[in-house]
């Protein structure tokens, strides 16, 4: 029985990518360099944040760190956090039906944590019993974040779905021993799964062959 259900938030509940790709963009700014087009932008977003940051770049300045410059970065995207975002159609229908059942929610992002608690308060105020993100947990696809939900809210790993629109979200659920369940809306490309969504509240229908 499926007693909780987590997750992704950037390309999974969360169309964001145009406020990414703008914080992207100034932060190339305040570096002298060239801006990045939302087509390229979209090309990186399944590499990951870090790594997404540093193919961007087209020369890091001398003594100047990663972790640096991954700080400028989230400073940019601080100031613009749901200026553009918007949840995804049919996003909200598939929570508020999965509350109904009584089913427990969580989020697990990538995202600094100290940027996932504002924006899920803002797009989803009381739906979610945890919003979790790196800093200092590691990002996914380690399961660390995943386990950290599951011991919070007492599941068991076949008790809990994970949503993502990655492949690392794919390997977290699968390195956490979760069923992890692809959605094809978000930025990870066209990759084929077991278990797929087209849309959110196809969702329901998952749970209804897993009862």
């Amino acid at each position: 029985m499926i007693k909780a259900i987590l997750y992704d938030l950037d390309g999974t509940l969360l169309d964001s990518i145009e406020d990414l790709g703008d914080s992207l963009n100034l932060f190339l700014e305040r570096l002298g360099q060239e801006p990045t087009t939302i087509e390229q932008f979209r090309a990186l977003l399944e590499i990951g944040s870090r790594e997404l940051l540093l193919d961007s770049i087209h020369r890091i300045p001398e003594g100047m760190e990663p972790s640096t410059l991954y700080d400028m970065y989230n400073e940019e995207y601080s100031k613009r956090l749901w200026v553009k975002t918007k949840p995804f159609e049919g996003v909200y229908d598939m929570l508020e039906a999965i509350n109904q059942r009584g089913i427990r929610q969580a989020v697990i992002s990538n995202k600094p944590h100290s940027l996932v608690e504002p924006i899920c308060d803002y797009f989803f105020d009381g739906i979610f019993e945890r919003c979790l993100g790196t800093i200092p947990l590691p990002p996914k696809p380690d399961p660390t974040m995943i386990q950290q939900v599951m011991e919070d809210l007492l599941v068991k790993p076949d008790e809990v779905l994970y949503l993502g629109d990655t492949l690392g979200d794919m390997k977290a659920a699968k390195n956490a021993g979760v069923c992890g369940i692809w959605v094809d809306w978000g930025y990870g490309g066209k990759h084929v799964f077991d278990r797929m969504l087209h849309h959110p509240l196809e969702l329901l229908d998952v749970l209804e062959e897993l009862a």
